[in-house]
């Protein structure tokens, strides 16, 4: 798909952020408001989506521990599509 369009002004715009981090006593600590703000949009959504994901996948170190991401947003479509 290919679109060329002119200049349209984006009125406002948020940054959001994915923090994880090992707290004073030692406790790793999640915020993700990346996905969370991805989980409302997709159960927002009416007629369609469209997903543009960067290393989508749960490809990693085994000794490294992450939330598998991949998987629930996986899981996040499917359920909206059965829906």
């Amino acid at each position: 798909m290919s679109y060329n369009s002119g200049f349209e002004p984006v009125p406002t715009a948020e940054v959001l952020f994915d923090y994880t981090y090992v707290d004073e006593s030692g406790t790793r600590q999640q915020d993700h408001e990346i996905f969370a703000t991805v989980e409302q949009m997709i159960q927002d959504a009416e007629d369609f989506l469209v997903v543009d994901m960067f290393l989508f996948n749960d490809e990693y170190p085994s000794e490294l521990a992450f939330p598998p991401l991949s998987s629930w947003l996986s899981e996040q479509l499917i359920t909206k599509k059965n829906d």
